[in-house]
């Protein structure tokens, strides 16, 4: 059974930092602030409508009588 953050760890990939504790993740993304941007922008580009509508159709597809 996948954790509840799974999903969340999936889409952030390395571009973001989860943590348990709010003011140590804040200070771990102020202390990569750049990198982490970098990251998030390179990882967002991932995330596009066409990508989507393709994943959501193979799923169509692969269920659909």
């Amino acid at each position: 059974v996948a954790r509840p953050d799974a999903a969340v760890r999936e889409v952030v990939g390395d571009a973001g930092i989860l943590a348990d504790d709010m003011t140590a993740g804040v200070r771990a993304a102020l202390s990569r602030r750049d990198d982490l941007r970098a990251a998030g922008l390179a990882r967002a580009r991932m995330f596009t409508w066409e990508e989507t509508a393709r994943r959501t159709a193979d799923v169509y597809r692969r269920f659909a009588p």
